[in-house]
């Protein structure tokens, strides 16, 4: 069990008698029988209907997440309980919801549509606006469908249990409804456990999954099985609560290794703890009537929401590394690079590979507004480059050019406090610490002209990274550097994607130190993009054949990996 787990598991087991006694009147000043009774029959029944449904909730947002690859999914917020809602209120308006299992019947095939629906439709790199977009269309038509239903209710009963069902709760439920979800929500949880580890698979995109053996149409089945089960089962017993999916995996990730694999069983865990606490604390409030569970929490989820779309402007989201941040769409110049397409994640390092002539150096600076492409668009967080302001574009993207030339002997405090320039301020707090990142506080008041090859290589990385800017772009700065220089210069890039959650992409020659360095390769040919992916497939023997017309492969552990070079081709 892994330390996540651990602790939200002892939470829980906290929670749980604490949710017995609690309550606008505490158990312990009841007679004992009925005191047993109320427990018996009414407060733990709940309790475990609320750990339930919380979990069902908080597994399925990490699955999607995983999924999709957007930290933006949610199963309430983009349609999968809406759809859920609308097969349950379906069962509603025909009567069918005293049969006993039409109910979840109608309500797991409607998370189940409506999952596949999502996936189809945006599922596979369509990018946060699309995703978002096809989320809200779903979510907007299975409403105007439950309204619609709801407008043609046979009688004022079936209206009044269907608005009140709708806002989600956990009052006054039996055993019955314990009986129905919990099976149901366990195995969509184990299915959703077994996609896990292909879910790991897809952080590195989908052409990548394939290459390591993910069967792409099985892997989105177990997640429409899965999502369908925990989102059905918990609609179809307590109506639409929303955004635990969405809370739960951001409030559990730091607490894990951040691999999808890794986050669906503690956001099980996380989010039976939140409704279980929520629907305690609203037992005890002091109100006429109950509030009910599913407006309480959207009243925090919708906030929290609005948290999470602004907060990649504020900083470098390491909880959005795998939201595109930086896009290349059908890019091109002229005859020197055509049509390259290509997304750029916060948190992951990207290297830019391919023979002499390739279009390396041009894509690198398309991507860094340097040049204005002849073709396409690169775009940040959506928005086209060009239509950015030139102070706006430097904030967010920080550029260290090829042979970056130094015409005036500057101190490297100097050199370093440029970076400022597109903040049109002079606060020291950025240059410090930029310089503290790079190592050179010893050596900020020397000129430039007096530091190693190194040294000055990391101070005009550190010119960079006082800009704060979001995107780190470096056009072969490994040129000219020793192997140690070039060791040290690789530690502080993987230090600014991993652990400050910055996009980092580096043009790179040396294809060893490239496999090394890089999360992710783009090998280019011929101004084309010829492979991307992971360095063991970008960089496999075919493709450098294909490329570079060699006979290679490579010798080594991960992280140590060495090019040999075939006899012939030595």
């Amino acid at each position: 069990m892994s330390r996540a787990s651990a602790i939200l598991l002892a939470a829980l087991l906290l929670a749980i008698p604490l949710s017995l006694v609690a309550g606008r009147t505490w158990i312990f000043g009841i007679e004992e029988s009925r005191a047993m009774l109320i427990v018996a029959e009414l407060r733990l029944p709940r309790a475990l209907l609320a750990v339930t449904v919380g979990a069902g909730l908080g597994a399925a947002g990490a699955a999607m997440q995983g999924y999709l690859r957007n930290p933006l999914a949610d199963p309430g917020l983009f349609g999968i309980a809406p759809g859920a809602a609308l097969g349950a209120v379906l069962s509603f308006s025909f009567g069918l919801a005293a049969s006993g299992w039409l109910l979840p019947i109608l309500s797991l095939a409607g998370a189940g549509a409506a999952m596949a629906l999502l996936a189809l439709l945006a599922g596979r790199g369509g990018g946060i606006a699309l995703f978002t977009l096809a989320g809200l269309m779903i979510a907007s038509l299975a409403g105007a469908l439950t309204s619609l239903v709801i407008s043609l209710a046979p009688n004022p009963w079936a209206l009044s249990e269907i608005v009140t069902w709708l806002m989600g709760a956990l009052t006054d439920r039996s055993w019955a409804d314990v009986m129905l979800a919990a099976p149901m929500t366990l195995a969509g949880i184990v299915v959703l456990a077994r996609a896990a580890p292909a879910l790991d698979a897809l952080t590195l995109g989908e052409d990548a999954a394939r290459s390591m053996g993910v069967d792409m149409e099985k892997l989105l089945m177990l997640l429409v099985a899965g999502v369908g089960l925990t989102i059905g089962s918990g609609v179809a017993v307590a109506g639409i609560i929303g955004f635990v999916g969405l809370m739960v995996p951001h409030i559990v990730r730091p607490l894990t290794d951040r691999r999808p694999s890794s986050l669906i069983v503690p956001s099980a865990l996380g989010g039976a703890l939140l409704v279980l606490v929520a629907d305690s604390v609203l037992r005890m409030l002091p109100l006429v009537g109950e509030l009910r569970l599913g407006i309480a929490l959207s009243l925090i989820g919708a906030p929290f929401f609005l948290w999470l779309l602004l907060r990649p402007r504020r900083n470098a989201g390491a909880d959005l590394m795998e939201t595109p941040m930086l896009e290349a769409h059908k890019l091109a110049l002229n005859d020197r690079l055509r049509g390259v397409c290509t997304k750029i994640a916060a948190g992951r390092v990207t290297a830019i590979c391919g023979p002499n002539g390739a279009g390396k150096s041009t894509l690198i600076r398309l991507l860094a507004g340097v040049l204005e492409p002849t073709g396409g668009e690169a775009l940040m967080d959506g928005v086209r480059l060009r239509d950015l302001h030139p102070r706006e574009r430097a904030r967010e993207v920080g550029y260290l050019p090829q042979e970056p030339q130094i015409a005036w002997d500057l101190s490297a405090r100097n050199l370093v406090s440029l970076g400022r320039l597109a903040h049109g301020d002079a606060r020291r707090e950025p240059v410090d610490a930029a310089l503290a990142a790079m190592g050179l506080e010893a050596l900020a008041d020397r000129p430039v002209s007096t530091l190693s090859g190194g040294e000055r290589a990391r101070a005009l990385l550190a010119r960079v990274l006082a800009g704060e800017p979001r995107c780190i772009l470096a056009d072969e700065p490994f040129a000219s550097l020793d192997l140690a220089y070039q060791a040290s210069l690789a530690q502080h890039l993987r230090t600014q994607a991993r652990e400050h959650g910055r996009a980092v992409v580096v043009v790179v020659h040396g294809l060893s130190l490239a496999h090394n360095l890089a999360d992710r390769v783009l090998l280019l040919k011929d101004g084309k993009l010829h492979a991307e992916g992971p360095p063991e497939y970008a960089l496999s023997s075919d493709h450098l054949r294909a490329v570079f017309g060699v006979n290679a492969h490579w010798l080594g552990e991960p992280g140590a990996k060495v090019l040999s070079l075939a006899a012939g081709d030595a």
